[in-house]
């Protein structure tokens, strides 16, 4: 983690916050189930993803609205 001018900036592995029970889906697939469980079993639990997260303060922003971005990136396998 950096700051610099009231910037936050980190990169590297976070908890990855996707939610979903694969299990469950196949069954549903499968013609086992018919309905997700709740709250079901969470398959990504203990995975990681890598992150880049950048923390700008809003006065350095122009306007006075929300800022909200999802940006990824992907490798393409060859």
């Amino acid at each position: 983690t950096a700051e610099k001018n009231g910037m936050k900036f980190f990169a590297g592995p976070r908890d990855d916050p996707f939610f979903f029970d694969l299990g469950q889906f196949k069954a549903i697939l499968g013609g086992t189930a018919s309905e997700f469980n709740n709250p079901g079993v969470d398959t990504f639990a203990g995975t990681n993803v890598m992150s880049i997260v950048i923390e700008v303060p809003k006065s350095t922003l122009s306007g006075t609205g929300t800022l909200n971005t999802w940006v990824e990136t992907k490798k393409k396998n060859q």
